[in-house]
């Protein structure tokens, strides 16, 4: 929980530096299991969890599309810094596109 803790308040101070510096910020993780370390028998639980993981995007000129999976987030990643995808990178971007 400590580190949970320490991470929050780590990144307020990442995203508020680069708002204040007009950089874009990018956050994701994977499943984990922070919430849930031991098992009833006190066994360290090294598996994920079914939480959904996060991606987030500081940065107020990119608007993403909230229903995307795992496998969205590197096109989304190389669209942001107009890097072109492999033909193999089939999957997309979850950047909203303007209208």
């Amino acid at each position: 929980k400590k580190a949970a803790r320490y991470v929050d308040i780590v990144l307020k101070e990442i995203k508020q530096f680069a708002i204040l510096n007009n950089y874009t910020l990018l956050v994701t993780s994977d499943h984990g299991n922070s919430e849930h370390v031991f098992d009833i028998f006190n066994r360290k639980i090294s598996s994920h969890t079914k939480n959904k993981v996060p991606f987030i995007v500081v940065n107020s000129d990119v608007k993403l599309d909230k229903k995307g999976s795992l496998y969205n987030i590197a096109p989304t990643i190389l669209d942001i810094l107009n890097i072109k995808r492999v033909k193999e990178m089939d999957k997309n971007s979850l950047i909203k596109e303007e209208k």
